[in-house]
């Protein structure tokens, strides 16, 4: 359901609903969750696939991809319990690839605000104790 500008902007708007019920029904967290995640990953896999095959998406659809990926982020932070270091992680790892795919296809403007969200969750981490951002993988 990212395949065109319509179809991420309808999805980003199911997902802005998602998160507004959210916060009246904490119980369905897991599976927004899990919903986030897919997004996410669904987003990154899009922009290598664009890559791949050299084909060129429209500035719009390529914005509401990311934007779409950006709400998914903070949709996956609002639902976990409380954010383990390997949690946390593993949200900075997708955070690592979106702003990989984006530096890739252009989509420069997107660069610094998914760097500075990286970034934090990476000070985050290494606040509970966990690995300096130099020593984190991607």
């Amino acid at each position: 359901r990212t395949g065109s500008l319509q179809e991420c902007e309808g999805l980003r708007g199911e997902l802005e609903e998602s998160l507004r019920h959210l916060m009246a029904n904490p119980s369905e967290r897991p599976e927004l969750r899990l919903t986030c995640d897919r997004v996410i990953r669904t987003c990154i896999q899009r922009l290598g696939e664009e890559e791949e095959e050299g084909k060129k998406t429209c500035e719009g659809h390529l914005g509401t991809l990311l934007r779409l990926a950006e709400l998914a982020c903070d949709g996956y932070q609002a639902c976990a319990p409380s954010p383990s270091l390997r949690q946390q992680l593993y949200l900075e790892r997708l955070l690592f690839h979106l702003l990989k795919g984006a530096a890739a296809r252009g989509a420069l403007e997107f660069c610094p605000a998914l760097a500075e969200r990286l970034r934090r969750g990476l000070e985050l981490c290494r606040g509970e104790g966990g690995p300096t951002p130099r020593e984190v993988e991607a």
